[in-house]
């Protein structure tokens, strides 16, 4: 994610998407939008003032009515629990016009309920945008996935049963059910 994105330079780069290459997908219009590790939101700034950024006044309304940003909409984001932020965040990004979702750990930090909440804006977007998720979280990211890929040594190893985590050593023996 870090290379589409262009914070670590590689020998070899490219980012094909139906068939056309971009040097810069990132800046090309309504490709791709990421989700770092780290937070991101301007942090003196409330929830309401972030979602104003990102979106004109057509579009802001699904994001307000949000049950779990209508009660913390007039905080700043600094003020939101590291769960809190994560799932603005999140929630942000899923909302925007692109084609594919880049989500770099999304389930760390969040609360089991958040972490289902996601799960289903996840199976809600995904109709309409591809997603790239990588977490260590490996329960979550097999619920919310309808393809796994290892990435190992360098390459990319398809993941068809769950058990293949524990085949490929990624996981120790015994601990898929």
């Amino acid at each position: 994610m870090k290379i589409i994105f262009r914070s670590l330079h590689p020998i070899n780069q490219h980012v094909r998407i139906d068939g056309v290459q971009y040097p810069k997908p990132f800046i090309a219009g309504n490709l791709i939008a990421y989700l770092p590790q780290e937070n991101f939101l301007p942090p003196n700034l409330t929830v309401r003032q972030n979602i104003n950024l990102y979106y004109d006044w057509r579009n802001r309304e699904n994001l307000y009515k949000d049950a779990r940003i209508h009660s913390i909409q007039k905080l700043k984001t600094k003020h939101l629990s590291y769960g809190q932020l994560r799932y603005f965040e999140i929630l942000l990004l899923l909302s925007l016009d692109v084609k594919f979702i880049l989500l770099d750990e999304p389930f760390s930090g969040l609360e089991p309920i958040f972490k289902e909440h996601v799960k289903e804006l996840i199976a809600i977007h995904k109709s309409s945008k591809g997603f790239i998720i990588t977490d260590h979280d490996y329960r979550n990211i097999i619920d919310a996935s309808d393809r796994l890929v290892l990435l190992k040594d360098g390459g990319c190893i398809p993941i068809d049963d769950p058990l293949d985590l524990e085949y490929y050593q990624y996981l120790p023996e015994g601990v898929i059910e």
